[in-house]
């Protein structure tokens, strides 16, 4: 696969217009679980070898999708 990316390779995930959304739903009834009384949102990255942390975790900023990021993904 030539546009694949190697383990060791560092990659700019803006500059590849990387995006990522994630929900929580409830399985039967398909209703958004988001009640900020019940649900305090908390994102998080680092980086890891093997399994094994790399850099200390750094907190993200993160929006609820709008109509227009919506549109944005492929």
């Amino acid at each position: 696969m030539a546009d694949a990316f190697d383990s060791v390779d560092f990659i700019e995930l803006q500059q590849i217009g990387f995006k990522i959304a994630f929900t929580v739903m409830d399985f039967k009834t398909k209703e958004i679980l988001d009640d900020p009384s019940y649900v305090q949102w908390n994102v998080y990255m680092h980086e890891a070898t093997d399994f094994e942390r790399n850099t200390p975790k750094k907190m993200l900023a993160y929006h609820k999708c709008t109509e227009e990021d919506y549109d944005s993904f492929f």
